[in-house]
């Protein structure tokens, strides 16, 4: 690797090191680097690196994943010696940009994608750095650096809201489940479950074209259960969830319950999930 300005290497770049160290409820993925600026040849370079963009490649294809920065920027001049700096980019992750990263992965090695952000200047010119740094990660080493974050802790599990190009019949179902995650947002927990009640009731009577499909389902669950296809099993699980969510259309006095977030999160990642499986390939 190397950085080159109009033709010319101007710095030797060589990867130490890479890892993800763990934050409050986020992840930062650190590339590190020695960098080493080559003796001048007829005209000194001065070089300034900010930070860099990153992109993750797999089987999928090419994925951005945003902007890598450094602590300081780096700023160096070529000398007659040839001056190393260690560098460290550091790219910020939350859980669920993980879990994108582990989607598109699949099961496979990884290259990270560097593009540096900077410009080198002469005593002419001012020049734009945009060599790429191809760094290769095999699914051992992602495995073992995803495990040393205690990134297994957490499931990630990317359950996308199916929210854009939906057809005329879905958008009531959609519309409450986006309300249920603004109720989550707020700290509603009671009425996210109630919310997805509405769209677990919607959803079972838009599939199955009957006012009383959850109880037919779940009678069928218990009396014929070994019998059920992969489908009626699919429709068991949505009855199911509209089951669990009963009790929030109930006032606490008639017997309904205060949820707490833990349950109403449950209960929304259930409900998108049915819902994305159903409107997805």
């Amino acid at each position: 690797m190397d950085i080159s300005v109009g033709g010319r290497i101007i710095a030797r770049v060589s990867p130490t090191s890479q890892y993800i160290q763990r934050l409050l409820g986020a992840y930062e993925l650190v590339f590190q680097f020695e960098i080493t600026l080559l003796p001048a040849e007829g005209k000194t370079h001065e070089l300034t690196i900010t930070g860099t963009d990153v992109a993750v490649r797999s089987t999928s294809g090419e994925h951005r994943l945003g902007l890598a920065r450094l602590d300081e920027p780096l700023i160096a001049e070529q000398t007659a010696r040839s001056p190393q700096f260690n560098v460290s980019f550091v790219l910020h992750l939350l859980p669920h940009q993980i879990g994108a990263i582990e989607e598109v992965r699949a099961n496979q090695a990884l290259s990270f994608i560097l593009t540096p952000i900077g410009k080198s200047r002469d005593e002419s010119y001012v020049s734009r750095i945009h060599t790429p740094w191809p760094i290769d990660v095999p699914q051992s080493r992602w495995l073992g650096m995803l495990r040393e974050a205690r990134v297994f802790d957490v499931v990630l599990i990317e359950i996308p809201m199916p929210v854009n190009d939906v057809p005329e019949q879905w958008k009531p179902i959609i519309g409450d489940l986006l309300e249920a995650q603004r109720h989550l947002h707020r700290g509603e927990y009671t009425a996210v479950v109630s919310s997805c009640r509405k769209v677990v009731q919607e959803l079972g009577q838009m599939l199955y074209s009957d006012q009383d499909w959850s109880r037919a389902t779940l009678d069928r669950l218990c009396n014929d259960r070994r019998n059920m296809t992969k489908e009626q099993r699919e429709a068991a699980v949505i009855a199911t969830i509209r089951h669990l969510t009963h009790l929030a259309a109930h006032a606490e006095g008639e017997g309904g319950v205060v949820y707490t977030r833990n349950e109403a999160r449950q209960v929304l990642a259930l409900t998108a999930a049915v819902v994305a499986r159903n409107t997805g390939p």
